[in-house]
């Protein structure tokens, strides 16, 4: 996950992640989540899953540091 985001191998820090709520739709689920970038930097995204078995894609919407971040129409 971290190369595909650009991070190296090893994060610079412990790359802590919280999860704030799951929402479950029809074939996949939205993970509300949050992750620090740099110390104390949070980055608020949602992890699109599909509820199947095995490796499969997923689809991860980060959302900036910004006020309006995840609900800005731009």
């Amino acid at each position: 996950m971290f190369a595909a985001m650009g991070f190296p191998e090893e994060p610079p820090i412990p790359v802590e992640m919280k999860e704030y709520g799951v929402l479950k739709r029809q074939g996949y689920r939205i993970e509300k989540l949050a992750f620090q970038s740099m110390p104390d930097v949070w980055v608020s995204a949602n992890a699109y899953v599909p509820d199947v078995k095995g490796k499969v894609p997923a689809v991860l919407v980060v959302h900036g540091h910004w006020p309006w971040a995840r609900i800005d129409p731009v």
